[in-house]
């Protein structure tokens, strides 16, 4: 590790920095970055661990602090952003090199790109908390445009399934629409028929009982006048 006196202005600052800031703080400033993994996020507990992690995803260096500021004040963590400020006011007025040594293991330079994690790392990074027991999959810088260009095209090929798989939920959607539709037609069609069926059978058997009944009722009739003429004689 080097010492103090060896550090840049940046580091010095982000040292008094992680000095002001809770475990809480850092864990507030991890949720932030959307860039993280929430499992990587998780094992983020100092400030040195989420300024690795920022550098990793390009969002911190000598030259890009607005990113981090904005989350600290956000948060209302005033010290620690009065901090950078003044970094940025004393040493951004000119051209500054980014830094590209790990924060983590600062004598080592960034070499290698974390795929799983979206990180650059150091080679220490990649024997330590980047292994292969961690499920990282560690490639190197040289090799992330053609990475990144692989990873593009299968996103491309995926999406272009999912839209096939899309159109083709649509198209079966309204198949079924349309089946329902029809179904709805049919058992309407069948419903008035049956009704018609039955008012026929009702009115049918009105009559018929109607004719049974007037009938019974000559019957009464023509007994009732039987009956009175035999008592006259």
């Amino acid at each position: 590790m080097t010492s103090s006196s060896s550090k840049s202005p940046f580091r010095l600052t982000l040292l008094k920095v992680s000095e002001v800031l809770t475990e809480e703080n850092v864990q507030d400033l991890a949720f932030l970055c959307e860039d993280i993994s929430p499992a990587r996020r998780e094992l983020i507990t100092n400030a040195r661990e989420l300024f690795a992690a920022l550098q990793g995803h390009d969002l911190l260096n000598e030259r890009k602090v607005n990113v981090l500021i904005d989350w600290l004040d956000e948060l209302r963590l005033l010290e620690a952003s009065n901090l950078l400020k003044k970094y940025r006011k004393t040493h951004l007025t000119g051209h500054v090199k980014a830094q590209e040594t790990c924060f983590i293991h600062e004598d080592l330079r960034l070499k290698y790109f974390c795929v799983p994690c979206d990180s650059k790392i150091c080679p220490e990074c990649v024997l330590s908390t980047h292994n292969r027991d961690a499920g990282c999959d560690v490639i190197g810088l040289d090799e992330m445009s053609s990475e990144v260009s692989r990873r593009r095209e299968k996103l491309m090929r995926e999406l272009e399934t999912l839209k096939t798989g899309i159109a083709s939920t649509e198209q079966l959607w309204k198949e079924k629409k349309e089946r329902l539709a029809r179904c709805r037609e049919i058992s309407r069609k069948e419903v008035q028929r049956d009704y018609l069926t039955l008012i026929g059978k009702a009115e049918s058997m009105k009559r018929l009982q109607t004719e049974v009944l007037d009938g019974k009722e000559l019957d009464d009739i023509s007994r009732s006048l039987k009956r009175n003429g035999n008592r006259r004689y």
